[in-house]
């Protein structure tokens, strides 16, 4: 008899033995913890197929492609280590070439001066779930080796380096920064919920030791969604109460509040005139109800790239129009 089970489902149907997959240049995999055992072991790296494109505000349209293994490649880009490096990943089922990406680039270069990374990894996203998040442990270190790289050939700061990482990405970023200490900023993106938001374990996970500042937007939190309403971070935000976001579908298969995440954050950066003004509160239920009014003595932090000018620890709720804009003045 066949069974027909929902692709998160599939989380429970791989369990393997203890094994280690080791890839030339990037060392060792392990399925040793409880949560990598699921469809072990990741594919190669020729069918991963990683892509690391940096864009500066002299090659806006026309991006260097780096190789994480390659130091002449590297010294050969316009990479400036005094410039700040921002970088952003695709999640499961994702590719660069989304619109949403080149939207946030160009929103970055024009209001900063920055080195901006552009990860390509669609063969390895666009599989099974569970074999994209082992995928995503390795298209991790990888990217951590090209930061390590840039730090040791050019003395860029790891300090300096903010991963963006939208759904499977946030996890991407997470794991990146538990091989990098001292990294300065991950923001996930509604990251993943899937196989990710009932472990304890933070080498499992997004979790607020990987960076000085990890903030995290969680926008679909439902029970059938694609994120979660887990704290992942030092700053986690709930906009709506961080579950079906305004003006999208209740459609158990749409996308649309896990895309949220990425739209909030291209808005703070393109919107300055208006801030996500998010106010600490324990529960949704509580904000609703109009218990959480006031920024106490920290003041508010606000949701999106400026979470990094008051960096309060703890859970922040707002919310938002329907429609872009999305911010409520």
């Amino acid at each position: 008899m066949k069974l027909y089970v929902p692709l998160f489902a599939l989380l429970f149907t791989y369990h393997v033995q203890a094994a280690e997959i080791c890839y030339e240049g990037l060392g060792c995999f392990t399925d040793d913890l409880e949560c990598h055992k699921y469809r072990f072991p990741p594919q190669t790296l020729e069918e991963i197929d990683l892509h690391f494109y940096l864009y500066t505000r002299r090659t806006r349209d026309t991006p260097y492609e780096l190789f994480w293994n390659d130091v002449e490649n590297i010294r050969s880009s316009n990479f400036d280590p005094l410039k700040k490096t921002k970088i952003v990943t695709h999640g499961f089922l994702g590719n660069y070439s989304e619109p949403i990406y080149a939207n946030i680039k160009d929103a970055f270069i024009a209001r900063e001066d920055v080195n901006f990374i552009l990860l390509d990894w669609r063969d390895g996203a666009v599989t099974l779930y569970p074999r994209a998040m082992q995928n995503a442990r390795v298209v991790a270190r990888q990217l951590s080796l090209l930061i390590k790289a840039l730090n040791m050939e050019f003395g860029a700061y790891y300090k300096d380096v903010h991963i963006m990482g939208y759904s499977l990405g946030g996890h991407v970023a997470g794991y990146v920064g538990q091989e990098i200490p001292g990294l300065g900023r991950i923001t996930g993106l509604d990251p993943a919920g899937p196989g990710f938001q009932n472990t304890d374990i933070p080498e499992c996970r997004l979790d607020k030791s990987d960076a000085i500042l990890v903030d995290v937007i969680h926008t679909d939190g439902r029970p059938a969604g694609y994120g979660t309403l887990t704290p992942f971070g030092h700053m986690d935000f709930y906009p709506n109460g961080g579950l079906d976001q305004e003006g999208c579908s209740l459609d158990v298969v749409s996308v649309c509040s896990h895309m949220r995440g990425r739209d909030y954050f291209l808005e703070s950066l393109v919107n300055q005139d208006c801030q996500f003004t998010s106010y600490p509160c324990s529960d949704w239920n509580s904000y609703r109800l109009g218990r959480c009014t006031s920024c106490g003595d920290d003041g508010c932090p606000s949701m999106g790239i400026d979470a990094e000018l008051n960096p309060i620890e703890g859970t922040f709720y707002l919310r938002t129009n329907a429609q872009s804009p999305f911010c409520i003045e």
